[in-house]
């Protein structure tokens, strides 16, 4: 089970991904307002996308489900892409994906579009 580095770096991964939704960038921003297909395909993209690398976190036990983890994580890496896309296309779609406001650095938008 978590005996090797990628389990490692899929439980930091999950991590990361739950982060996601701790920030209200991108839940009340103007793509959430806009586009009402914006927030449900998010949350369905992360719920999907961490529950599918938990178990690929769960599938080392023996040789066969090694092989079967390593496609579990690609899918779910596959998924961790649509999540990015969902996101960055959404805001990109708003007209809100920018880094900088008229009064400097918009750190909270910076910090939560970089963990993805």
């Amino acid at each position: 089970m978590l005996q090797r580095i990628q389990t490692l770096y899929l439980v930091l991964g999950v991590l990361a991904l739950g982060a996601l939704g701790l920030f209200e960038t991108p839940w009340s921003g103007r793509a959430a307002a806009e586009f009402a297909w914006f927030r449900p395909s998010l949350i369905g993209l992360l719920v999907v996308t961490v529950g599918t690398a938990v178990v690929a976190i769960f599938l080392y036990d023996t040789h066969e489900l090694r092989k079967t983890q390593r496609t579990v994580v690609v899918g779910a890496q596959i998924l961790t892409i649509l999540v990015a896309g969902v996101l960055y296309g959404g805001l990109f779609m708003a007209g809100t994906l920018t880094f900088m406001g008229p009064s400097g650095i918009l750190w909270a938008r910076s910090v939560a579009l970089r963990i993805r």
